[in-house]
């Protein structure tokens, strides 16, 4: 009888906290947590699969084998038509916990409204329950309906403060999320961000109030703009972040790890 060898695998997803005797500590901003309690369990693995390439920077120094797999498209609809009529909802999902930075956009959102005469809404779709605050409204998030919250909106937005080493190595699932909905995006990008998006192509970028007035302007007052790049952002993430790929993706991985021709 052959003996049988368990292979572990660790995917480092979203993480930026370790529980320890003295309770929930920030692997980027502690380094003690990191060193003395984060890598010890990630060196008892035999792989680890990354979330970014980004985040090889955090794990050279483990010495066991390291794949960057992104997280796939789960997108099964998309928009297909790009309305000028009715409202036009910008739309961010996210926890609640994230929303901090968003508000950024409120004095924009109730500027462009002044100056275009369109009724644009500032949708979150998160955790909590569901409130309007006049052009800024609050849906209550749930795993049934996000699809149906992304396709009926116009456009997407998110921003991951640039100061934050966690949000801006973390996997660009959001962006990818809002873009395999045929959304156009804009966003203060992650550096996994900057991977995804062409700025004015398949999304844009926006670092200041000036440049998310111009980019958000340009959306709301015209719809073939938002098809353009919906569907390109659309067509470029089917290519790259198919559950078909990043399957396979994985499947190399394990032959790997047991010694099997790929």
């Amino acid at each position: 009888m052959h003996e049988r060898h368990t292979r572990l695998v660790y995917d480092t997803a979203d993480v930026s906290v370790v529980q320890t005797t003295s309770g929930w500590r920030d692997i980027y901003q502690d380094s003690d947590a990191l060193e003395r309690h984060y890598k010890p369990f990630l060196r008892s693995m035999d792989a680890l699969i990354l979330a970014s390439p980004l985040q090889r920077q955090d794990f050279e120094d483990l010495g066991i084998p390291q794949v960057a797999i992104a997280r796939p498209l789960l997108n099964r609809r998309r928009r297909t038509t790009y309305p000028h009529r009715g409202p036009i909802r910008v739309i961010w999902q996210g926890y609640p916990e994230n929303l901090a930075p968003m508000q950024r956009l409120h004095p924009i959102i109730r500027r462009l409204r002044a100056e275009t005469g369109l009724d644009i809404r500032l949708v979150y779709d998160t955790a909590g329950r569901a409130r309007d605050e006049g052009p800024i409204q609050y849906t209550e998030w749930k795993i049934h309906r996000w699809e149906r919250r992304l396709i009926t909106s116009d456009v997407a937005v998110v921003i991951k403060p640039l100061d934050d080493p966690f949000q801006q190595r973390k996997a660009p699932t959001k962006v990818v999320s809002y873009m395999g909905a045929g959304l156009p995006v804009v966003c203060t990008p992650s550096d996994a961000d900057r991977r995804v998006i062409t700025h004015g192509e398949t999304g844009f970028f926006a670092y200041d109030d000036r440049e998310w007035h111009a980019c958000l302007a340009d959306l709301v007052t015209d719809p073939s703009l938002r098809e353009r790049v919906g569907t390109a952002a659309r067509h470029h993430v089917l290519e790259r972040y198919s559950v078909e790929r990043i399957v396979a993706e994985y499947l190399q991985l394990f032959d790997r790890l047991l010694g099997h021709p790929t």
